[in-house]
């Protein structure tokens, strides 16, 4: 009786590895609309600065909130976030993340002027 219940659950825990290994390789357990952003300083020289993380998962389609850095420089400031290569602007927060790719965001600072 004991060998034939061990039978069983072997055949069983072979089904069910089959089922979960099919499931991973064909991407039905995976989040197909998630995104990696990956963060780039990319400080002027001089100038420190820091991020809660450097990477970060979004979904496409849904609402986001990019990460600010904190500049400790008070001759600089964050003035928001290019998609590498580009000059194209990706808002802070507020609309949908439209990327369907992982995406690198470089950090566009500015330094204060005296104009007085």
């Amino acid at each position: 009786m004991k060998i034939k219940i061990s039978k069983i659950l072997v055949s069983l825990l072979i089904v069910i590895t089959a089922i979960c290994s099919t499931f991973i390789f064909t991407g039905c357990l995976l989040d197909e609309n998630e995104v990696n952003i990956t963060y780039q300083l990319s400080l002027p020289k001089g100038v420190n600065a820091s991020i809660k993380s450097t990477t970060q998962k979004v979904v496409s389609g849904e609402s986001y909130s990019l990460y600010v850095p904190v500049c400790e420089d008070s001759d600089y400031e964050f003035e928001g976030w290019k998609v590498k290569g580009t000059n194209k602007f990706v808002p802070l927060t507020g609309e949908r993340w439209k990327y369907k790719e992982d995406v690198v965001l470089v950090a566009v600072w500015d330094q204060y002027t005296d104009n007085y």
